[in-house]
């Protein structure tokens, strides 16, 4: 049985190690993986200037720097 997605909505194929990174990602940003992909993608859109990055977007190695 091939999986079909539901009409409007299509599938991808990423390595596990990704996928694995964005659930852990999407459950500490309290959103689904499409969830955070789709706000991804829209960030990534609005380009550097309008993007708004809290601290809980930024890892923990990011977050040491900025407070040194």
């Amino acid at each position: 049985m091939i999986d079909v997605p539901i009409e409007g909505y299509k599938s991808i194929t990423i390595r596990r190690e990704v996928y694995e990174e964005l659930k852990s990602l999407a459950e500490r940003t309290h959103r689904s993986v499409p969830g955070l992909i789709e706000h991804l993608i829209e960030k990534a859109s609005e380009g550097p200037s309008q993007s708004t990055t809290t601290r809980e977007d930024v890892s923990p190695t990011q977050k040491e720097a900025a407070d040194a």
